[in-house]
């Protein structure tokens, strides 16, 4: 699983389902001795607070089986029913977390005899080349890993250094409500076992919520509604006033140019999409260079890249083969290079200096795709480098159409929320005024 929480849960819930009623009746009349046992769904996870790898000793089933034989052993020679109840539950637990963890990623389940990793995987297979896609087929089957690499996936087993270089930060964000499953499976352990487990306790006995007594709840027969539709009128005031009538976004791309020794890179082509009912800005930036040199921008033009390709490949092939040389080869590009088109921009890049150019494009309704062709025209034949450029798109997306319909949905849910709480109101006014007469 994920998260170790989630054990607990997931754990609970298929032993509630699927144990029998006196299991089910004993569990009630220990709370605490069970809540211990349910730790077990999550002790395999110690492991990552241990100077040893995770998903190894903690989730091997000769471990667990060792631990689990000498527990019932003791049990029953104890004969003691309690204590037989206990050892099963805690096995139980412990087994289950091992076998979750297989189905979501890799284990070392046989370690340390065996220090593969193994997962079981299956699913539906969806056929992506129809019109519409599809389910073709059942997909099973189990995968092995090597150790280094099972034990490697897991970024807990990393130093810190390497974490901060992989996610970029020293803080990783989990998001609410992406995890929402999760949440619930623990809500549920919650209720069905940390409340019983606290009420058991005296001064706890009265823990827990009450929901008949919530005032929203009491006002109203249909207080669960009630509740949906302020979350919906309080969502859809965010999704459209809250969020305006205009949304930006900026996105990066890059292109570049190099002429070297053993490679030549001197076309580049960089595709944008602008989304539908949006303007949008592309900004171009050239850096400082140590060389003089020239390049042209403008519209994509297939016709350009096709004939600079086929020359480009023609002529570093004459190369290798001694048929002409580099400055032949750039005198020739460089003559090419004359006949683009004449709305193309040409830019002189001159030493310690650096540049920048936008291009807008207007407000349209349907989406349009936007290509920029970047060719070199000219450079020292004499020197190889490596340019760069950087490029970027600002949408600015036009919300008036969502603004629109969220403005009818959060109407539409404030009005129904009145409806329903004025109604709720007269209803409870005429019991009261029943109850009087009587």
């Amino acid at each position: 699983m994920t998260y170790s929480t989630s054990h607990l849960g997931i754990a609970s819930i298929l032993l509630f389902l699927l144990s029998p009623r006196k299991l089910r009746e004993w569990i009630k009349s220990h709370p605490r001795l069970f809540f211990v046992t349910t730790l077990f769904a999550i002790l395999p996870d110690i492991d990552v607070f241990l100077p040893i790898p995770h998903r190894t000793w903690t989730h091997s089933i000769f471990v667990i089986f060792g631990a689990g034989i000498l527990l019932l052993a003791l049990s029953y020679l104890s004969k003691n029913d309690k204590t037989i109840t206990i050892s099963l539950l805690i096995f139980y637990f412990w087994i289950t977390h091992v076998f979750f963890d297989l189905t979501w990623d890799s284990v070392g389940i046989f370690y340390p005899i065996d220090k593969s990793f193994y997962q079981i995987a299956g699913g539906v297979v969806l056929d992506l080349a129809a019109q519409h896609v599809s389910i073709s087929g059942i997909y099973l089957k189990s995968n092995l890993q090597n150790p280094e690499k099972g034990i490697d996936q897991y970024f807990v087993n990393w130093s810190a250094e390497r974490r901060i270089s992989e996610f970029g930060s020293r803080n990783l964000i989990l998001i609410i409500p992406q995890l929402t499953v999760h949440l619930v499976l623990f809500l549920y352990y919650l209720v069905r076992v940390i409340i019983p487990f606290l009420r058991s306790y005296k001064g706890f006995e009265k823990i827990g919520v009450d929901w008949s007594k919530l005032r929203l709840y009491r006002f109203s027969k249909l207080g669960w509604l009630s509740i949906l539709l302020t979350g919906l009128l309080a969502f859809s005031l965010y999704a459209g006033v809250g969020q305006g009538q205009t949304y930006t976004e900026d996105n990066s791309a890059g292109a570049g140019f190099y002429t070297l020794s053993d490679g030549l890179s001197l076309y580049s082509t960089i595709k944008y999409h602008v989304p539908s009912k949006s303007s949008a800005t592309i900004s171009f930036s050239f850096g400082t260079h140590a060389l003089n040199f020239s390049m042209i921008f403008g519209a994509s033009n297939s016709t350009m890249q096709n004939t600079a390709q086929s020359l480009i490949e023609d002529l570093s092939s004459r190369i290798k083969d001694g048929n002409t040389t580099y400055k032949q080869f750039a005198n020739e590009y460089m003559n090419f290079a004359i006949g683009i088109p004449s709305d193309w921009i040409e830019v002189k890049i001159n030493p310690e200096e650096s540049y920048k150019f936008s291009v807008d494009i207007p407000y349209n309704t349907e989406g349009q795709d936007y290509s920029f062709d970047f060719m070199l025209s000219n450079w020292n034949v004499s020197q190889y480098f490596i340019y760069s450029i950087g490029t970027q798109i600002t949408y600015t997306i036009h919300r008036e159409d969502a603004v629109f319909a969220s403005n009818i949905i959060a109407l539409l849910s404030g009005l129904s929320l009145i409806v329903i709480l004025v109604s709720s109101y007269v209803t409870r006014k005429e019991v009261v005024f029943s109850e009087q007469k009587d």
